[in-house]
């Protein structure tokens, strides 16, 4: 009766190491994957994929804040005397660690399907919602990370496409494809070209905006919030 034993068989076989890889064949006879013939593609939680969003930018600190945010608010009414603020206070630290007060779950968590803070809760419901989408485009901490990204690749000797590929090995964990790789050079040369006509930038400051924005595509796309 030994669950490290179950737990050691069950890992150890195919179908549990199997990818999420598409097989139009496979799916066209089960396209419920009743039969496991893939794994099921599953969204990472609310607090690893804010960690991973800090991971590929190289802003995660992987230390421990000293003390506690919410035990500077004292015995304050939430609401009224603590605004909101107070939980959403820009950290690189992570997410295990953000303060959370009941009815009051930080932004970054609370879009993703954390847990009801209010009760005890075995599985976590999996949404997909425009807010979702909205804050990886809007939100100034997917925005930070995405400079920080790109200036992150900025910072390695080569040309461009040397940049996408990289990108795309730091975010994804698999080499560029040569479609990929021929549609990022393709918006980064038109995004350079357009932005330095329109804006006055200087080439440099039109490179990093292109890259920035190149980068939070990889951020809000399904391939970084899923797990394969």
């Amino acid at each position: 009766w030994s669950m490290k034993s179950v737990i050691r068989e069950l890992v150890h076989t195919r179908t549990y190491q199997l990818s999420a890889s598409f097989d139009e064949s496979a799916h066209a006879v089960d396209p419920e994957n009743v039969l496991h013939w893939r794994r099921t593609p599953r969204r990472m939680d609310a607090e690893a994929l804010r960690d991973a969003m800090l991971v590929v930018s190289g802003q995660l600190d992987s230390e421990r804040p000293l003390g506690s945010r919410v035990a500077e608010l004292g015995d304050a009414s939430f609401g009224r005397r603590v605004s909101s603020d107070a939980v959403n206070r820009p950290a690189d630290y992570r997410s295990v660690y953000l303060p959370v007060i009941r009815d009051a779950v930080p932004e970054s968590l609370a879009l993703f399907d954390a847990a009801d803070t209010n009760r005890v809760t075995g599985t976590r419901e999996i949404t997909n919602v425009p807010g979702q989408a909205l804050y990886m485009m809007n939100n100034p901490f997917v925005i930070a990370q995405s400079e920080a990204f790109a200036r992150r690749l900025m910072q390695e000797k080569g040309l461009p496409r040397d940049r996408f590929s990289q990108a795309y090995t730091i975010a994804f964990g698999r080499p560029i494809t040569k479609r990929e790789l021929t549609e990022a050079s393709q918006y980064f040369r038109e995004f350079v070209g357009e932005a330095m006509d329109e804006s006055k930038r200087s080439r440099r400051q039109a490179a990093l905006l292109a890259l920035t924005t190149f980068c939070q595509s990889l951020l809000a796309s399904a391939e970084f919030r899923y797990v394969n």
